[in-house]
């Protein structure tokens, strides 16, 4: 299954510090990143044309940031993605479908509250102590916080080991 990265408004060393931290638990798995440098990361129009150029078919994982979380929704629409991991996607709704499981992680309480109501699946993560926003991209393994379960279940771990556990 790919692993389809959708950055935000933010310069692609930022990224590629997101990656240094996430591929050596996912040795195997194909890593595709979206050039949101290039063009507008919340266009979703234009990440589902990347995606059908560059990955035509096989299930897919998408992971986003910030704006790249609208434009990472276009992925939804090829109807493969089998998990949307939406970091710091404040004020975008999100919702399940059939396919897909969609899990929030949020720098803080409040975001994490606030785009609650918004969707975005029953498991989710919020940082305690909270985070600059830009933290949770550069240095997941850094923020702490809590693993949030539907049954009211909860567990402090790190961004980067949820985000690891569920991809």
């Amino acid at each position: 299954m790919t692993l389809l990265i959708c950055p935000g408004f933010h310069s692609p060393e930022l990224t590629d510090q997101f990656l240094s931290h996430l591929r050596p638990h996912l040795p195997s798995r194909p890593i595709l990143v979206y050039p949101a440098h290039r063009y507008l990361p919340h266009n979703s129009l234009a990440v589902l044309q990347f995606l059908q150029k560059h990955c035509p078919s096989g299930s897919l994982s998408v992971v986003a940031f910030s704006a790249g979380v609208v434009g990472g929704l276009g992925a939804l629409l090829s109807g493969r993605v089998r998990s949307l991991f939406a970091l710091d996607g404040w004020g975008v709704p999100l919702g399940s479908t059939q396919q897909s499981t969609v899990y929030r992680l949020s720098h803080d309480w409040f975001t994490h509250w606030s785009s609650h109501e918004l969707g975005g699946g029953s498991v989710s993560f919020y940082a305690d102590p909270p985070v600059e926003h830009l933290d949770l991209w550069t240095a997941p393994d850094k923020v702490q916080g809590w693993h949030l379960e539907p049954e009211g279940r909860r567990w402090r771990t790190t961004a980067l080991e949820f985000l690891v556990r569920l991809i």
